[in-house]
């Protein structure tokens, strides 16, 4: 196992090495954006806001219908820069000391060369001190039009400076969820 896993890391090593140099001897010329990029982003508030129904719960709530619509997004990599729509079903649980929330996401990504679209999830989690406190956000999207063929894998840190986006472009197709290990 120990000689598999240094043949797979050795091998993405040297496909890494040999992307580089291609990307550096491909700088002379004039070129598209490569289709494997690192990307980080910005994002503004969203200009219309559809408001979920609710419904109270012991001890938590459930919510579906959620919209969040036309969110500018600004990425170093502009493929990925638009207008971002979300649409979410949640639901949320009180604890002794905290709360917890996860949503399930639907996103599309719109701009003038293509759009991206996929599902994700949202969670939100702390304390009741604020001592721990987690809002993540990650989603995979897939290409449509100029970016058919590519796959983002976006992922976003709440933080008190505002939203941290990160994001990965890869040109591979999606590989269909595993069948769950059977345990004997």
């Amino acid at each position: 196992m120990k000689t598999t896993r240094t043949a797979l890391i050795s091998a993405i090593a040297i496909g890494l090495l040999a992307g580089s140099a291609v990307g550096v001897a491909a700088q002379d010329e004039e070129t598209e954006a490569p289709p494997v990029a690192y990307t980080t982003g910005t994002s503004g508030s969203p200009a219309d806001f559809v408001a979920p129904t609710e419904e109270l719960l012991p001890g938590g709530s459930q919510m579906s219908g959620l919209g969040l619509i036309d969110i500018p997004l600004e990425f170093t990599d502009a493929r990925l820069s638009g207008l971002l729509t979300v649409s979410a079903n949640g639901a949320a649980q009180d604890f002794v000391d905290g709360f917890a929330g996860l949503e399930s996401r639907t996103y599309r990504i719109v701009n003038d060369d293509g759009a991206w679209a996929g599902s994700g999830d949202y969670i939100l989690a702390g304390d009741s001190e604020a001592a721990h406190f987690i809002e993540q956000e990650s989603m995979v999207l897939t290409g449509e039009g100029a970016y058919a063929g590519l796959i983002a894998y976006v992922f976003i840190e709440f933080t008190s400076e505002g939203p941290q986006l990160e994001a990965v472009i890869l040109e591979v197709e999606r590989a269909p969820l595993p069948e769950p290990v059977a345990v004997e």
